[in-house]
Protein backbone atom coordinates (compact mmCIF):
# COMPACT_ATOMS: atom_id res chain seq x y z
CA UNK A 1 0.00 0.00 0.00
CA UNK A 2 1.06 3.84 -0.79
CA UNK A 3 0.75 6.87 1.53
CA UNK A 4 0.69 9.26 -1.09
CA UNK A 5 1.49 13.03 0.20
CA UNK A 6 -0.67 16.27 -0.87
CA UNK A 7 2.47 18.96 -1.81
CA UNK A 8 2.53 22.21 -3.66
CA UNK A 9 3.70 20.77 -7.30
CA UNK A 10 3.25 17.37 -6.80
CA UNK A 11 -0.27 16.97 -7.78
CA UNK A 12 -2.75 18.14 -10.14
CA UNK A 13 -6.34 17.58 -9.62
CA UNK A 14 -9.50 16.91 -11.42
CA UNK A 15 -13.28 16.95 -10.68
CA UNK A 16 -12.99 13.17 -9.80
CA UNK A 17 -9.99 12.42 -8.85
CA UNK A 18 -6.31 13.60 -7.81
CA UNK A 19 -2.68 12.61 -9.87
CA UNK A 20 0.05 12.58 -7.00
CA UNK A 21 3.48 12.46 -8.64
CA UNK A 22 5.72 10.35 -5.83
CA UNK A 23 9.24 11.54 -6.65
CA UNK A 24 10.11 8.15 -8.19
CA UNK A 25 8.67 8.56 -11.52
CA UNK A 26 4.83 7.46 -10.82
CA UNK A 27 1.91 9.30 -11.28
CA UNK A 28 -0.64 7.62 -8.60
CA UNK A 29 -4.83 8.53 -9.41
CA UNK A 30 -6.95 8.37 -6.56
CA UNK A 31 -10.36 9.46 -6.70
CA UNK A 32 -12.33 11.62 -4.84
CA UNK A 33 -15.41 11.38 -2.48
CA UNK A 34 -17.65 13.91 -3.44
CA UNK A 35 -20.71 14.88 -1.37
CA UNK A 36 -22.14 15.61 -5.19
CA UNK A 37 -21.64 12.97 -6.53
CA UNK A 38 -22.91 9.21 -5.83
CA UNK A 39 -20.20 7.10 -5.21
CA UNK A 40 -21.54 4.51 -7.97
CA UNK A 41 -21.32 7.16 -10.28
CA UNK A 42 -17.46 7.92 -9.10
CA UNK A 43 -16.78 3.78 -9.13
CA UNK A 44 -18.20 3.38 -12.96
CA UNK A 45 -16.05 6.53 -13.76
CA UNK A 46 -12.97 4.76 -12.03
CA UNK A 47 -13.69 1.72 -13.77
CA UNK A 48 -13.97 3.31 -17.68
CA UNK A 49 -10.58 4.96 -16.83
CA UNK A 50 -8.60 1.97 -16.11
CA UNK A 51 -10.45 -0.49 -18.59
CA UNK A 52 -9.31 2.11 -21.17
CA UNK A 53 -6.04 2.46 -19.93
CA UNK A 54 -5.67 -1.86 -20.01
CA UNK A 55 -7.02 -2.15 -23.42
CA UNK A 56 -4.28 0.85 -24.52
CA UNK A 57 -1.78 -0.82 -23.02
CA UNK A 58 -2.31 -4.19 -24.95
CA UNK A 59 -3.13 -2.46 -27.89
CA UNK A 60 0.37 -2.61 -30.40
CA UNK A 61 -1.47 0.69 -32.15
CA UNK A 62 -2.22 2.60 -28.77
CA UNK A 63 0.11 1.64 -26.52
CA UNK A 64 2.48 4.27 -27.29
CA UNK A 65 0.22 6.76 -26.85
CA UNK A 66 -0.43 6.11 -23.10
CA UNK A 67 1.65 6.55 -20.15
CA UNK A 68 3.49 3.16 -18.98
CA UNK A 69 -0.04 1.88 -17.00
CA UNK A 70 0.24 -0.66 -14.29
CA UNK A 71 -3.17 -1.31 -12.94
CA UNK A 72 -5.01 -0.91 -9.78
CA UNK A 73 -3.49 -0.08 -6.25
CA UNK A 74 -4.81 1.15 -2.90
CA UNK A 75 -3.90 3.77 -1.30
CA UNK A 76 -2.80 3.52 2.80
CA UNK A 77 -3.85 7.35 3.47
CA UNK A 78 -3.43 10.95 1.71
CA UNK A 79 -1.84 13.73 3.89
CA UNK A 80 -1.83 17.20 3.00
CA UNK A 81 1.00 20.20 2.82
CA UNK A 82 0.29 20.28 6.56
CA UNK A 83 1.02 16.84 7.77
CA UNK A 84 -2.82 16.07 8.19
CA UNK A 85 -4.03 12.84 7.13
CA UNK A 86 -7.23 13.72 4.59
CA UNK A 87 -7.80 9.63 4.00
CA UNK A 88 -11.28 10.68 4.53
CA UNK A 89 -11.39 12.56 1.29
CA UNK A 90 -10.77 9.37 -0.87
CA UNK A 91 -11.98 6.50 -2.01
CA UNK A 92 -8.11 4.81 -1.22
CA UNK A 93 -9.66 1.53 -3.04
CA UNK A 94 -10.41 3.35 -5.82
CA UNK A 95 -6.42 4.27 -7.50
CA UNK A 96 -4.31 3.39 -9.95
CA UNK A 97 -0.44 3.79 -11.41
CA UNK A 98 1.05 4.65 -14.12
CA UNK A 99 4.47 6.21 -15.36
CA UNK A 100 4.72 9.78 -14.83
CA UNK A 101 5.35 11.23 -18.20
CA UNK A 102 7.21 14.71 -18.08
CA UNK A 103 5.72 17.67 -20.05
CA UNK A 104 2.85 19.86 -20.18
CA UNK A 105 -0.57 18.15 -21.33
CA UNK A 106 -3.38 20.40 -22.16
CA UNK A 107 -6.67 19.38 -21.91
CA UNK A 108 -9.00 19.37 -24.49
CA UNK A 109 -9.36 15.95 -25.88
CA UNK A 110 -7.32 14.20 -29.37
CA UNK A 111 -7.43 16.95 -32.16
CA UNK A 112 -6.30 13.64 -34.37
CA UNK A 113 -8.96 12.10 -36.10
CA UNK A 114 -7.07 8.89 -37.52
CA UNK A 115 -5.82 8.78 -33.15
CA UNK A 116 -9.34 9.00 -32.43
CA UNK A 117 -10.60 6.40 -34.47
CA UNK A 118 -7.89 4.20 -32.95
CA UNK A 119 -9.46 4.50 -29.61
CA UNK A 120 -13.28 3.75 -30.96
CA UNK A 121 -11.60 0.71 -32.63
CA UNK A 122 -10.27 -0.15 -29.59
CA UNK A 123 -13.37 0.06 -27.23
CA UNK A 124 -12.04 3.70 -26.08
CA UNK A 125 -14.84 6.29 -26.87
CA UNK A 126 -13.98 9.03 -24.42
CA UNK A 127 -11.69 10.87 -25.69
CA UNK A 128 -13.15 14.35 -25.91
CA UNK A 129 -11.83 15.38 -22.19
CA UNK A 130 -8.48 13.90 -22.67
CA UNK A 131 -5.21 15.55 -21.84
CA UNK A 132 -2.42 15.64 -24.49
CA UNK A 133 1.07 15.85 -24.74
CA UNK A 134 2.40 17.66 -28.13
CA UNK A 135 5.66 17.16 -29.40
CA UNK A 136 6.44 19.26 -32.83
CA UNK A 137 3.06 18.62 -34.40
CA UNK A 138 2.46 15.21 -33.00
CA UNK A 139 1.00 13.71 -30.11
CA UNK A 140 3.28 11.92 -27.65
CA UNK A 141 0.72 10.99 -25.01
CA UNK A 142 -2.55 10.65 -24.01
CA UNK A 143 -4.60 10.65 -20.69
CA UNK A 144 -7.49 10.93 -19.28
CA UNK A 145 -9.18 8.70 -21.12
CA UNK A 146 -12.13 6.11 -20.70
CA UNK A 147 -14.06 3.62 -22.09
CA UNK A 148 -17.32 5.20 -22.39
CA UNK A 149 -18.86 9.03 -20.74
CA UNK A 150 -20.66 8.63 -17.52
CA UNK A 151 -22.51 11.89 -17.18
CA UNK A 152 -24.25 12.58 -13.89
CA UNK A 153 -27.59 13.91 -15.49
CA UNK A 154 -28.09 10.80 -16.89
CA UNK A 155 -28.06 9.08 -13.60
Amino acid sequence: MTTLLKHPGKYEEGFYGVVFFDGHGYAIKVFKRRVDVPEEHVFKVFQSEVDAYNIAKDSLELKRFIPEFFGEIECKKVIDEADKDISNQFHLSLAYKMRKVDGKFVKGGINDEGLNEAFRRAGIHHTKDASVLIDGNSIKCVVDIATKEHELWHQ
